[in-house]
């Protein structure tokens, strides 16, 4: 039997993790900017809702649709070259009930951070 990490281990280890990888990002455009601006804006819009509707079905202590909602975006997270919101959001999607909320406070953290990252990028790109 494997022993669960600590909640300290577990921030330890997302924190470790960089926010944004612009090459990650850059490889899922093929190396074309417009495309990779369209990626983040597309990421920005729908990972936007999925807080949304994540932070609704926490209220309502829908734990499962909080850890699906946290699946869906870690792939897109992931995607986009986002290492540390991908870590933070796997760790919503294994949280037992307990510590959802905890979790998910977390990633919400990481995706504050994300988001400015990805608009620096965005902001950079689409001026040149």
């Amino acid at each position: 039997m494997t022993n669960m990490p600590t909640e300290a281990q577990t921030k330890e280890t997302i924190l470790a993790e960089p926010v944004f990888v612009e090459g990650i990002l850059m490889e899922a455009a093929s190396g074309n900017r417009p495309d990779a601006l369209e990626l983040v804006s597309l990421f920005r819009e729908v990972t936007d809702a999925a807080f949304q509707e994540q932070k609704i079905a926490l209220d309502r202590g829908d734990f499962g649709a909080v850890r699906r909602l946290a699946h869906r975006s870690a792939g897109s997270a992931a995607a986009c070259g986002l290492p540390r919101l991908t870590m933070a959001l796997r760790a919503v999607e294994t949280a037992p009930d307990a510590s959802v909320a905890q979790a998910w406070h977390m990633a919400e953290r990481m995706y504050g951070e994300a988001r400015a990252a990805l608009d620096r990028f965005y902001n950079t790109e689409s001026e040149s």
